[in-house]
């Protein structure tokens, strides 16, 4: 909030408030995200590693978050934020596209699209070739 109201003159009166402190708190989400990254590969020492090594194996839901984590990453940037931001922080398609800067109707092309590979993906009809992701063409007999 520190953030929204140091740049409050950069708001445009109109605009969807929500939208654009959502905006600012992503942008430092990311910004936190990259710089502990960075710290963490710094602080780790020899018993850390040691320690990685005991770490017993998990429950299988846990092991699903994984493949869906993995999933996730093989997302087309655009078709994760949609899903990010309408999903898992619950913001209308009114907003996401306003966060977005672009259109309702590709806030929810993108969503579509996003449900449908992560939906493929989990089910193992997925294979990711280059950038972008693509489905797998079966022929049927």
């Amino acid at each position: 909030m520190t953030r929204a109201l140091s740049c409050r003159e950069q708001f445009q009166s109109g605009s969807n408030l929500k939208a654009w402190i959502f905006t600012i708190m992503r942008n430092l989400h990311i910004d936190m995200v990259r710089r502990r990254k960075r710290e963490a590969v710094a602080d780790m020492d020899e018993s850390d590693i040691r320690d990685l090594r005991v770490i017993g194996p998990s429950q299988f839901d846990h092991l699903l978050l994984g493949e869906l984590a993995v999933a996730m990453d093989h997302l087309l940037a655009s078709q994760r934020e949609a899903l990010m931001l309408v999903v898992a922080n619950g913001l209308s398609y009114e907003e996401a596209a306003a966060v977005c800067q672009c259109p309702v109707g590709t806030i929810r092309s993108r969503i579509a699209r996003g449900r449908a590979f992560l939906e493929n993906a989990m089910l193992g009809k997925v294979r990711s070739k280059g950038a972008a992701p693509r489905l797998e063409q079966r022929a049927e007999v």
